[in-house]
């Protein structure tokens, strides 16, 4: 325009989006592609029609600032929203809606069209006709995209085939080859969470954190996850110093408040744990996982007695959230109310049916993360109280073992093996102990104790089935199982309360039991 050149329809815009966006290194080949588009249109006659063709296949960058098969601004704008959203656990109305736009703006716009499929294959299943369409515009696409979004069609058509160790390893290839890249992270991070890879996830997420840069705004909540992974890894003081790191700069960070929760409930007195939590309750109530970290002030409220506070807890923040779409809320109420059968609390009917009703719509529904997971909660919200009481629930109960069995012989995923060795095996034992069969709830659980990590959650999660592990033993009388199982889990938890209690109460069995009558 200096040079009084006429400008193409279109050029100024795109100049403009590319100055506005950050100039991170990209892979070799992919920001030398994109500006050299830039330099070309400056040297050449800008008037002439090779040129003004040429303007209109240029590759905009993302929030990661890669290059992307898009030509719509308002499009990548969609997406940068929605990933941004994923990080900060700030989208309670879901994410399909801004890709669905994004998509109508530019169908081409392949990365968004992966994010679609992902998020829809989390809720349905490949044969579904919506997520059968995708999957197959981007094989067609394959080789029309960049190489970075090839490995994403990759990465999307293995979680298709519930191929998750599969996929991961192409996610992670991702963040090695293009180490800007957050939407490989991002699911990568997910994906380890779901199958018990710690180690992975903790290195996945220190390249993260040293590869985004501060100004983004992510950044925070990059650092939350990274430590989060940290203290999955028992690395907890390291684990707070970079959890406090990422509050301090974006106090309003739901997924840094959840890893503070965890790393409380280890080292610290749980006093502390309320008072951290309750003190930023507006940082968090409003986030996707609000449900989740009430329900680790709920496990604070049992821990110090206050049952009164952790119904009310229960009742303001989880029941809400309970309904057949919302997994996650669903395996959060069952979980604390389990916690509380098994330590005798009983936390009313009307609380389990709100549970039961919409978790036993997913009977037989297979999930794409977590199946097995999943499973042992739906088992929870059926095999409560007397299960021998209730028709009903047993018929269920005996409904949903059948299902399992069947998911471990006969799917293709790859958590099939994790259904065999754990999911069958502890539904079974969660079944026994709601039809009183303790000796059979120990005998189950003990053999799998070093094994329940490969069912993903965290480590505060996976303890409900040690703590029905150990009040099984104590009620088969098998005092020196509960004790062993007891003393390994107050070495990691040293303040907890709740094991003193069963400790003091197993001691006193002990010693009822050595005193003549």
């Amino acid at each position: 325009r200096r040079q009084g050149k006429r400008q193409v329809p279109g050029q100024k815009k795109v100049i403009k989006t590319l100055l506005l966006l950050p100039s991170y290194d990209c892979a070799p080949g992919e920001t030398n592609h994109l500006f050299d588009h830039i330099c070309s249109l400056h040297r050449c006659k800008v008037c002439s029609s090779p040129c003004s063709r040429k303007i209109m296949n240029i590759q905009l960058v993302d929030l990661s600032g890669l290059t992307v098969t898009c030509n719509s601004p308002k499009a990548i704008d969609l997406c940068n929203t929605v990933l941004q959203a994923m990080y900060s656990c700030s989208n309670t109305e879901g994410f399909l809606p801004s890709l669905n736009q994004a998509l109508q703006l530019d169908p081409d716009f392949i990365l968004a069209r992966c994010m679609t499929i992902t998020l829809q294959l989390e809720e349905g299943t490949p044969s579904d006709p919506v997520v059968s369409s995708g999957l197959e515009i981007i094989k067609k696409s394959y080789n029309t995209v960049l190489e970075r979004e090839k490995r994403h069609i990759d990465a999307v058509l293995a979680f298709s085939e519930k191929n998750i160790p599969k996929a991961l390893d192409i996610w992670n290839d991702i963040t090695v080859h293009y180490p800007q890249d957050k939407h490989a992270l991002k699911w990568a991070f997910d994906a380890y969470l779901t199958i018990g890879e710690y180690e992975k996830m903790r290195d996945l997420m220190s390249r993260g954190v040293h590869y985004c840069p501060k100004e983004l705004p992510i950044y925070p909540y990059v650092l939350s996850l990274y430590a989060f992974s940290l203290e999955e890894t028992n690395q907890r003081d390291l684990a707070e110093t970079v959890c406090r790191q990422g509050i301090a700069i974006q106090p309003k960070n739901p997924w840094g408040i959840h890893t503070m929760c965890h790393v409380i409930e280890e080292e610290r007195e749980v006093e502390t744990g309320v008072d951290f939590v309750t003190s930023c309750r507006s940082d968090w109530k409003d986030s996707s996982i609000n449900h989740h970290i009430a329900w680790h002030l709920m496990l604070y409220y049992l821990d110090l007695n206050q049952i009164d506070n952790l119904f009310q807890e229960f009742d303001d923040m989880l029941v809400p959230n309970l309904s057949s779409e919302n997994s996650f809320a669903l395996l959060d109420a069952s979980a604390i109310l389990w916690r509380l059968n098994v330590l005798g609390i009983d936390p009313g009917e009307k609380r389990w049916e709100l549970v039961l009703k919409p978790f036993s719509a997913n009977i037989g529904r297979q999930y794409q993360l977590e199946h097995s997971f999943m499973e042992t909660h739906l088992m929870m919200s059926l095999a409560y109280g007397k299960i021998s009481a209730s028709s009903t629930r047993l018929a269920l109960a005996k409904k949903m073992i059948k299902s399992i069995e069947e998911y471990a012989e006969t799917t293709v995923s790859s958590d099939c093996k994790v259904a065999d060795m754990l999911g069958a095996p502890l539904c079974n034992a969660l079944l026994a102990y709601g039809e009183e069969r303790f000796s059979d709830v120990v005998a189950l659980i003990v053999p799998l104790k070093y094994d329940i990590i490969k069912l993903g959650g965290s480590w505060a999660q996976r303890q409900v089935y040690l703590i029905t592990l150990i009040q099984a033993a104590i009620k088969a009388e098998d005092y020196v199982q509960a004790m062993a199982c007891i003393v390994e889990l107050k070495a990691q938890k040293p303040h907890n309360k709740t094991l003193q209690r069963l400790q003091d109460q197993v001691l006193t069995l002990m010693h009822e039991e050595d005193t003549p009558a």
